[in-house]
């Protein structure tokens, strides 16, 4: 799931199981008005959405007919084609745009396992590998000063990144804390994460979502 930059919009995969149905990007007004619009007409699974800084491209992930994972990008407005952005012999999964839209993160099994590499974006034959021992799920820190990650051992790791004349400069990985699955998510100060940890007992409390909830307290006053 991702929400669009002025919050107007989340662009999220729906269907798909392990019946071999295929998942497709839909996106959805944030206050809950109106029927959810498809994205893609690919007859391939799509998922893991991100929504570029000024909101012009959608990247996600797509199943080839050959079973492989490769990074696409659809214009939000004009015709509204995808292209891929990222199409090699490898998997690649997992793209986040970095805040200033210029860079994607994303995991390929290039090196003979997951490892996190960062692009341009426009896509160019320049890529930098970021983590060392193994990593997936990347995330940027808001002013893109940190790039996080999972490690194979369950750990969340922070990058240092710095701005340099051409590119950009990774410093070491460094563990922060054992994270529980693959699903996080990082405050704009990069000083709070959200995590999704095991439910201690029986029973899992549901998960209640409230939209348009001003609304709801301008009608109590």
């Amino acid at each position: 799931m991702a929400w669009s930059p002025d919050g107007q919009r989340i662009a999220y995969p729906t269907g798909g199981d392990f019946t071999g149905s295929r998942a497709t990007l839909h996106a959805t007004n944030s206050m809950g008005t109106g029927p959810p619009e498809r994205l893609t007409s690919t007859p391939h699974s799509q998922g893991a959405p991100d929504w570029s800084p000024d909101g012009k491209f959608v990247l996600y992930n797509e199943v080839s007919a050959e079973a492989d994972l490769h990074l696409w990008v659809l214009p939000t407005s004009g015709d509204r084609k995808p292209t891929p952005y990222l199409q090699t012999p490898f998997q690649e999964s997992g793209g986040r745009f970095s805040p200033d839209g210029k860079w994607i993160s994303y995991t390929s099994n290039q090196s003979g396992r997951q490892e996190i590499y960062v692009q341009s974006f426009p896509a160019t034959a320049t890529r930098q590998q970021v983590s060392l021992d193994g990593g997936s799920d990347s995330l940027w820190r808001r002013d893109g000063k940190e790039l996080f990650y999972r490690s194979p051992d369950g750990n969340l790791m922070a990058v240092p990144v710095q701005s340099i004349a051409g590119g950009l400069q990774f410093g070491a990985p460094k563990a922060l804390f054992p994270i529980a699955g693959s699903a996080y998510d990082v405050s704009p100060d990069g000083r709070r994460f959200l995590v999704l940890a095991p439910v201690r007992g029986p029973e899992a409390s549901p998960l209640t979502v409230v939209l348009n909830w001003q609304s709801k307290l301008d009608r109590q006053h």
